[in-house]
């Protein structure tokens, strides 16, 4: 299982996700970047960001 913290990315933002696999991890990852932040797109350094953010539990 992964899992990744919002407020891992530097934003005051509790939420928390979790996931069986990486692919739907990220799928919520962007969704709620879009839907809570309003980030439609996310910057290739970003991207890097999240993925070094991502934690196997």
């Amino acid at each position: 299982m992964k899992s990744f913290k919002c407020a891992d990315m530097g934003k005051d933002c509790s939420w928390i996700a979790k996931a069986d696999n990486l692919s739907e991890l990220v799928e919520k990852i962007f969704r709620h970047a879009a839907i809570s932040h309003n980030v439609k797109q996310i910057p290739v350094y970003r991207k890097y960001k999240i993925a070094s953010s991502i934690k196997d539990v």
